[in-house]
């Protein structure tokens, strides 16, 4: 069956890759929606929004501090709503702000030992329960997810990085 560029044959068929991937693609939209709802469901127990647990995670990641401008592109957020996230997190007593010594412009946002509680708190809490979602799998089968999901995860870099340049090269000319 020869294919033509948009992946059917002549006779304007799906081929058998057009339905894995259509099916790829509904089985992947169903997941990031249980995962959302998972997510907000265990968020629910800590008091934390999406949006928060980002800017920890992302604090935490980089040595427990980072600052606002950083956090704002890392969550491609505006200034502004950055602010407002951060104001919250520090009216929790999960970060504090500095000013950088050296340029008092420059606003810091240090994770507090609240904060760092409150991460281990989240992980603890996802690691249970994706403990409990992965008995469903034999440990064959886990192995063999993870290493579909590690070939996944850099077909997803993989596009990031060119829509990250599409935009680039879009929004500079």
């Amino acid at each position: 069956m020869t294919e033509n560029v948009e992946g059917s044959d002549r006779a304007g068929q799906m081929t058998h890759r057009d339905v894995l991937q259509d099916e790829f693609f509904k089985i992947i939209s169903l997941q990031n929606r249980k995962i959302k709802r998972f997510s907000a469901l265990i968020l629910e127990q800590t008091g934390l929004t999406f949006p928060q647990m980002i800017v920890l995670m992302d604090l935490d990641e980089n040595e427990g501090s980072s600052t606002m401008q950083t956090l704002a592109q890392h969550l491609h957020q505006t200034g502004g709503a950055m602010t407002n996230l951060v104001d919250r997190l520090f009216n929790a007593g999960l970060v504090t702000r500095e000013a950088v010594p050296q340029d008092r412009r420059i606003v810091q946002v240090v994770l507090t030992d609240e904060g760092r509680a409150r991460i281990k708190e989240l992980n603890t809490l996802f690691i249970n329960e994706h403990k409990r979602i992965s008995e469903a799998l034999s440990d064959d089968e886990l192995e063999q997810f993870i290493h579909v999901l590690h070939k996944l995860s850099l077909g997803m870099d993989s596009a990031i990085q060119r829509l990250l340049e599409e935009h680039h090269k879009a929004h500079s000319t």
